[in-house]
């Protein structure tokens, strides 16, 4: 019995000891992949374009062989996709994420305008067609940086928005869509909260209303994603009767602009069951009204209305749009090396 007594706390010590050894291993090769990734807010790509513009790229991956373009939803900023950026760049893809018109840093860029000049000047009020020029312009620029290279695009909300009307410009820019809550018939809830904001802003449409509170209540599932938005210093908290009522307007019309996309741009549509910003099943038409084949519609159970555009993104959500992105590049790569490559997956509507 001794002898058993004392050999226990010498196994114990070994075993403690590979244990933190191994966690010590596993933290190391973390960061050490985390550090392989690198944000750049000023690239070449930015530079040209003339846009408020970040990149995430591998720094062991020398050559561009895919882009991914990000745009935001209503009052995020290009950051907010920092999580998923960083996972699609550790999978070879350079990532580009552009502020839409009214927010980060078209926004921001003076702090605490409070004169008509301030709030008048190019970029600091909501303009969807005018952010539909810009990612039109984006697109230009990186196939001219990066010839050969297939071009994905997600939108998330609003954003959503604004890459189908781009993907009708520029027909051969973009291989693939992911359309993350692109829903186009808006939820009215809390009825003394909205009749009164409405009722001031119709009054004053350029009177600025305060939208935290919508933001806590309705932007996600995950109180962590509602806190997250509400932090952020170049997140929109409040914004006008006119820029509410603007994004109302486009948002219901990306169904009808889904059936002039090309039938060659890949699609794959997300949608939280739990929306409570837009009709879930609203989303419906965009996928039926896409001309093409090769097209997914994905409901998430128990998932709200932000669900990439976060650093506390859900790993299933993670894990099923990079997933999606790669094989679709793996495949672009392949036809461009093989030449024209038919592809037919059927229309398709599953849950998670």
């Amino acid at each position: 019995m001794r002898l058993i007594k004392r050999k226990r706390p010498a196994r114990l010590a070994r075993f403690l000891s590979g244990l933190l050894a191994a966690t010590a291993l596993l933290s190391a090769s973390i960061k050490e992949a985390d550090a392989q990734v690198l944000l750049d807010s000023a690239s070449s790509d930015a530079v040209q374009a003339k846009l408020p513009l970040y990149e995430w790229h591998d720094s062991e991956n020398a050559k561009t062989q895919s882009i991914v373009v990000t745009v935001h939803g209503a009052t995020q900023e290009a950051t907010c996709f920092d999580k998923l950026a960083r996972n699609l760049a550790k999978q070879g893809f350079l990532v580009c994420s552009m502020d839409l018109r009214g927010h980060g840093l078209w926004h921001f860029r003076q702090h605490g305008a409070t004169t008509r000049a301030d709030k008048s000047r190019e970029g600091f009020n909501v303009d969807y067609k005018q952010s539909v020029v810009d990612l039109e312009h984006l697109l230009d620029t990186l196939r001219a940086t990066h010839p050969g290279a297939p071009i994905f695009c997600i939108g998330e909300s609003a954003g959503a928005g604004v890459i189908v009307k781009a993907g009708i410009e520029r027909p051969d820019a973009i291989k693939g869509m992911v359309l993350a809550s692109a829903g186009t018939h808006p939820v009215l809830h809390k009825l003394d909260w909205v009749v009164p904001d409405v009722l001031k802003g119709f009054k004053n449409l350029a009177h600025p209303l305060e939208i935290k509170r919508y933001i806590t209540r309705y932007s996600s599932d995950d109180p962590r994603v509602s806190k997250e938005m509400n932090d952020d210093p170049l997140g929109r908290h409040t914004m006008s009767g006119r820029e509410l009522l603007a994004t109302s307007i486009f948002i219901r019309d990306t169904a009808a602009r889904a059936k002039e996309l090309p039938a060659n741009i890949s699609l794959l549509v997300l949608q939280g069951t739990e929306d409570h910003v837009c009709s879930p099943t609203s989303v419906r038409a965009i996928v039926r009204k896409h001309p093409g084949f090769d097209k997914q519609l994905v409901f998430l159970r128990n998932c709200g209305h932000v669900l990439l555009g976060t650093s506390f993104i859900k790993p299933q959500v993670n894990k099923l749009v990079v997933d999606w992105l790669t094989r679709h590049k793996d495949t672009a790569l392949a036809a461009q090396s093989a030449g024209p490559l038919a592809l037919n997956s059927g229309a398709a509507a599953k849950q998670l």
